[in-house]
């Protein structure tokens, strides 16, 4: 019935069964490329996270297109709702329900942990809130679990770059010339991601990368500006959200909270919160440091 989105790999559909109007609409994502042998593994991956903070497998299948190649496709639950950042900015968003937003998605990171498996590609576009304000970790198609074989070439997994945690880029910058290596993710860096979510839906900005290597080496190169804390960028974000993300954000992996930690201090923050945290965060006047 129409698009809806794109991403690396394909591109999504609001769709209803042929011959049946009625019926629940759902969302079809067909690949970009012929045989993409990620639409296995995305299907793999939404048949072992079974949790209502992910949509939902319904089917999948192949379609030959007018160049008589043959495209794969999956068939998901719709989730009638919004992106992340422009679900913030449309409704306003307070604290506390960014609060209980992160902790549902947490929890679904939590779930798809506890399987030994990662999403890999945590972003704002790929968290959805549906109309009734319930967060959803969408699209595993970068995903993958332990002992799956390699799809991607290259010493880095698929991801996107401001989303990346600085492990990651050291290893990026140190192995660039090794063709054999293979950066090993891990769920410390599904949760930095969410973390630059979470500082980018709050503040409006991503935050300046963890790491810069290049910059150690290249002297005539700025390093990269220091991140100032959320509420440093405005105001009304309350101080348990902003000392959350930063905690989400710590520079070395073992100093972060685990996706469970993460629920557990979300939903609490949430629970306790003051009448501070129902104000909206939109519209904010940035606090400029001097």
């Amino acid at each position: 019935e129409g698009r809806v989105g794109q991403g690396a790999y394909g591109v999504v559909f609001l769709a209803r069964r042929a011959g049946h109007p009625q019926s629940e609409p759902v969302a079809l994502k067909i690949a970009l490329c012929p045989n993409d042998p990620r639409f296995v593994r995305e299907v793999k991956l939404l048949t072992l996270n079974v949790h209502p903070a992910v949509p939902g497998f319904i089917d999948r299948g192949w379609w030959t297109g007018a160049d008589g190649q043959v495209y794969p496709y999956v068939v998901m639950q719709w989730v009638d709702g919004l992106p992340l950042y422009d679900w913030a900015e449309l409704h306003e968003a307070t604290s506390r329900q960014v609060l209980r937003v992160l902790a549902r998605v947490a929890r679904a990171l939590e779930a798809t942990h506890a399987r030994r498996c990662l999403h890999r590609d945590v972003k704002g576009d790929n968290i959805r809130v549906a109309h009734n304000g319930l967060g959803y970790l969408m699209d595993f198609g970068s995903g993958t679990w332990a002992e799956a074989p390699l799809l991607t070439d290259g010493p880095m997994p698929p991801g996107t770059r401001p989303y990346r945690s600085p492990e990651a880029l050291r290893f990026q910058w140190g192995c660039r010339r090794l063709t054999e290596a293979h950066y090993e993710a891990t769920a410390a860096d599904d949760v930095y991601a969410l973390g630059v979510a979470m500082y980018r839906v709050t503040t409006g900005v991503h935050p300046p990368p963890g790491t810069d290597p290049e910059a150690r080496v290249d002297k005539l190169r700025p390093p990269p500006p220091p991140r100032l804390l959320p509420q440093a960028l405005n105001r009304r974000v309350i101080p348990e959200l902003a000392s959350l993300i930063e905690w989400m954000l710590a520079k070395e992996p073992q100093r972060r909270p685990s996706a469970r930690e993460v629920v557990r201090s979300a939903e609490a923050t949430a629970r306790r919160a003051g009448p501070e945290a129902d104000v909206p965060l939109c519209g904010a006047v940035p606090v400029r440091p001097l």
